[in-house]
């Protein structure tokens, strides 16, 4: 981190939008630093385009894990959803920021996700734009394998809470059209994975 760099020596700089340089500290003092950027190691993303995740909240530690693998994964936009069965209804915003701010660090990643207030899934679902698909994890089975989809890079992925969605959720997403029910496997998995 920039806070543990002394003046003279190197370090790297990165933004999703203009990629990743080296970078020199030349002076440091408690209010400000001034720094001189060298060569770019490497260029901005090809795209910002990336699948947004659709999940449901999550209690304790389990919410964390999720943010910092989907971040390492390279999801574009985190949505956190309050489902009929979450146990958990309220996310710290500034947690859930900082917790993917420090994995996009940590895996080398140019860009941080996009991570939405916590709202309601119905609400979400009517807000979602038709033209970009939705594959929601059905743990009843019947879905489609998740790499079977056809579905591109800007699609949705959503994946519900410990209890799973409710008859009304599975309901209101049967109701559109740009829903595809997905499978991860034979398994049921933990929500986070």
């Amino acid at each position: 981190t920039v806070m543990r760099v002394r003046p003279g020596r190197p370090f790297r700089l990165f933004n999703a939008a203009d990629g990743e340089f080296e970078a020199t500290v030349d002076r440091l003092d408690r209010k400000s630093a001034e720094v001189r950027v060298g060569a770019q190691l490497r260029p901005p993303p090809e795209s910002a385009v990336g699948p947004t995740l659709l999940f449901g909240v999550l209690k304790g530690p389990r919410l964390g894990m999720l943010v910092e693998k989907a971040t390492e994964l390279g999801v574009h936009t985190l949505q956190p959803v309050v489902s009929e069965y979450c146990v958990a209804r309220t996310v710290s915003l500034p947690r859930l920021i900082a917790i993917a701010t420090e994995a996009a660090e940590q895996s080398g990643r140019l860009s941080v996700p996009r991570v939405l207030e916590a709202a309601p899934l119905l609400d979400v679902l009517r807000g979602w734009e038709p033209s970009v698909p939705l594959c929601a994890c059905d743990e009843r089975g019947g879905g489609v394998p998740l790499a079977a989809a056809g579905v591109g890079r800007a699609a949705g992925l959503l994946v519900g809470p410990e209890g799973g969605f409710s008859p009304a959720e599975f309901e209101a997403l049967a109701q559109m059209g740009c829903v595809v029910r997905v499978s991860l496997g034979p398994h049921i998995l933990r929500a986070e994975t």
